[in-house]
């Protein structure tokens, strides 16, 4: 997940190695070989990924439920069933013509990413009690929608402030392109909440393996209703005080960071999507329904809660 607003292309950082991964995967679910699939990253990231980095990366997948060990002595891995794929697969040149004895893989049956998400989600909580951790997931999962419509509107507001044509240009210094990023008027007067750096999801993505990462999301909600009334009172700020072990809360943040709430309107539709499925979900381990818990009392992009 790169910040969209930067004025030059990045190449993948470390926090985009797992997404590539998935992309550059066989979307049939047959197996690749770890070799294969470290130079297909590579590819990919337009970079040389190495060995360590490809065994970091292959083993949070393993751990997250989205890709599976394949057999043979070189080992190789394969997408998880259900788990979409292969966006950047490059298919090996087709075998001359032999004895027909090859038989095609059956295809792995579509799943719903809403279903794939819960079950790793899921995965996570171990022995934790549902009616505590639906508040983590779906506080996580509310914070990840604000901080992704604040980054996408941040790259509109780079568009408005350097582009010659536009009503709002200031000149083509990066300085000052860099300063009106910052400017959060171009963020309230399109009601879009405006997050401070320290409480965007980048940030929390970054140190979600530290030991004390449920206060860092406890202080970045604090910074995010500060600079927000409307929301004050409205985020769940239990994550310092929870049960969860840092070593889950961490992962569950890498989780979290596979949901991307971007294309405009459309980022409102997912979030309702994902929130009803898990509300559901949440429903049947406690065997209640789905009203009794917590949900944003507005979905729309920007608007107040």
């Amino acid at each position: 997940m790169t910040d969209s607003a930067t004025s030059t292309t990045p190449q993948a950082g470390d926090e985009d190695l797992g997404d590539l991964l998935l992309e550059v995967l066989p979307p049939d679910g047959s197996t690749i070989g770890n070799l294969s699939a470290r130079e297909a990253l590579s590819r990919a990231a337009e970079r040389q990924i190495s060995e360590e980095e490809y065994e970091e990366v292959k083993e949070k997948a393993l751990t997250l439920g989205l890709v599976v060990k394949g057999r043979g002595r070189g080992g190789s891995i394969a997408l998880a069933e259900g788990i979409e794929g292969g966006s950047r697969y490059e298919a090996p040149s087709a075998p001359a013509a032999g004895n027909g004895r090859g038989r095609a893989k059956k295809e792995a049956p579509a799943k719903d990413f809403k279903a794939v998400l819960w079950a790793s989600a899921d995965k996570l909580r171990a022995q934790m009690d549902a009616a505590e951790y639906k508040h983590l997931v779906l506080g996580l999962i509310f914070l990840k929608y604000i901080s992704d419509t604040f980054a996408e509107h941040r790259a509109n507001v780079l568009v408005m402030v350097s582009d010659p044509d536009s009503d709002f240009y200031i000149g083509d210094d990066p300085a000052d392109h860099e300063a009106a990023l910052e400017d959060r008027d171009y963020y309230t007067q399109e009601n879009v909440f405006w997050v401070s750096a320290d409480a965007r999801w980048e940030k929390i993505r970054a140190k979600a393996k530290q030991p004390n990462i449920a206060d860092i999301i406890d202080e970045s909600i604090g910074l995010i209703e500060n600079e927000n009334p409307n929301l004050r009172g409205k985020l769940d700020r239990r994550f310092g005080r929870s049960q969860i072990e840092p070593s889950r809360m961490g992962e569950l943040v890498d989780l979290i960071s596979t949901i991307g709430f971007a294309d405009g309107h459309k980022a409102g539709d997912v979030l309702g999507e994902v929130y009803e499925y898990f509300l559901g979900q949440f429903a049947s381990a406690e065997g209640k329904k789905g009203g009794q818990f917590y949900t944003p009392a507005h979905r729309e992009r920007g608007a107040g809660v």
